[in-house]
């Protein structure tokens, strides 16, 4: 991925955790109009971008994430613009939100995706 503003490039490699961390969190249910509400009570956030390939399909994120959260939220326009929520609890009864979004990129062989992480607890994040 090249950085737009200074032109260089940036690596990332992503080395596994000693714990499988997506063991320790559980689906946790809810409709659609309880995770909007309790989307806008967490204040605790952070948010990050992907770059992914515009081959991987919506649906193959969604079953990706669905493997361990319960998605609560589906939005699809076409092939490339999409946005995803899901929920999880852990074991503490801590919930945890997150919602995936795409859009293609000025590349036309990538898509930029936008994960934004909500939960109850600061220490959970």
């Amino acid at each position: 991925y090249r950085d737009g503003g200074s032109g260089s490039e940036v690596v990332v490699h992503c080395v596994p955790y000693l714990l499988n961390v997506n063991e320790l969190v559980f689906p946790f249910r809810l409709s659609m109009s309880e995770f909007l509400r309790q989307w806008n009570r967490f204040s605790n956030a952070f948010q990050f971008k992907v770059v992914i390939k515009q081959s991987v399909s919506p649906d193959e994120i969604s079953s990706l994430f669905s493997r361990y959260y319960h998605q609560a939220l589906e939005w699809k326009y076409h092939r490339l613009h999409f946005q995803m929520g899901f929920v999880g609890v852990t074991r503490k009864d801590e919930h945890i939100l997150f919602t995936v979004s795409g859009a293609p990129d000025n590349n036309e062989q990538y898509s930029m995706m936008r994960i934004e992480v909500r939960s109850s607890s600061m220490n959970l994040l």
